[in-house]
């Protein structure tokens, strides 16, 4: 009723996905034209309410993408980053952890997965299951008891993916992230489609793991346990970076200082058009 001008900032991209109220008396700043798209589609925002600003959440990355990025550990190793939240499906999602921890044994001997948990569940004793298993090593000291992690943490994370032989999802934001580093990323969809009416598959088989990560790779796209062998047995191999460089096409990193620019050039820009 006042007519203040209002702003939504859809700051992840499976935000589009995952919420459902999206009003068109607003304007929208987004990461970049794909998330645009997803706002136009499913919500049916008007192109003109929508403008793309950049990505906040990508602005540590970019800060990482500036240092250096040497081995911490003195080991070889996979990682894997959980990331599903729903206490009822987590041991599902940790019956295909144990069971890629069992192939890069039964093909690398002496290679180690680090797990780490997700942070938004908030008790983790449930990853307990994980320590049986001899080369797995859990990733669980980097929250503090508010659940808050440090930008210290921030970058030691991306520096452990970056130096990992390969990374390993079911569907995360990290899982986009990570493409930007040196490690060749996969997303593992093994799991058949339930007759429940919420399951594990449906987790990975999200609309936004559909577009943004599945269809635009089968080749990483880990869709049977013998693609999975294969996979480890050539890791090394440059195509599996392809994917990466696709990601990185198609979301940009920019600093924080460059981000705070832009939103505020934009507010001016904006309050100035619609004082004439």
């Amino acid at each position: 009723k006042s007519k203040i001008p209002l702003f939504t900032y859809v700051y992840s991209w499976d935000h589009a996905f995952k919420h459902v109220r999206f009003s068109k008396r607003i304007q929208y700043l987004v990461w970049h034209a794909g998330i645009s798209e997803d706002l136009v589609t499913m919500h049916g925002i008007p192109n003109n309410n929508i403008t793309v600003i950049g990505s906040t959440q990508l602005c540590y990355l970019d800060q990482f993408l500036s240092t250096n990025t040497s081995p911490k550990h003195n080991y070889k190793y996979f990682y894997y980053a959980c990331g599903i939240g729903i206490p009822s499906h987590v041991e599902d999602e940790l019956g295909i952890v144990i069971q890629l921890a069992k192939t890069i044994h039964s093909i690398y001997p002496t290679y180690k997965l680090i797990v780490r948990p997700y942070p938004n569940l908030k008790n983790w004793n449930i990853y307990d299951l994980l320590k049986n298993q001899t080369n797995i090593i859990l990733e669980d000291n980097y929250r503090d008891q508010d659940l808050v992690t440090s930008e210290e943490q921030i970058m030691e994370k991306f520096r452990v993916i970056s130096n990992a032989k390969g990374f390993f999802h079911m569907g995360t934001t990290l899982g986009l992230e990570a493409c930007f580093t040196k490690c060749p990323v996969f997303i593992i969809a093994t799991v058949p489609k339930s007759q429940y009416s919420v399951s594990i598959y449906d987790f990975v088989y999200q609309s936004q793991n559909v577009k943004y990560l599945i269809h635009s790779s089968k080749l990483n796209t880990i869709a049977s346990y013998n693609q999975l062998r294969e996979t480890l047995i050539n890791i090394d191999d440059p195509i599996f970076l392809q994917f990466s460089n696709l990601i990185k096409s198609q979301f940009n990193t920019e600093s924080f200082e460059l981000i705070t620019t832009k939103f505020t050039n934009y507010l001016s820009s904006y309050n100035t058009h619609h004082a004439q």
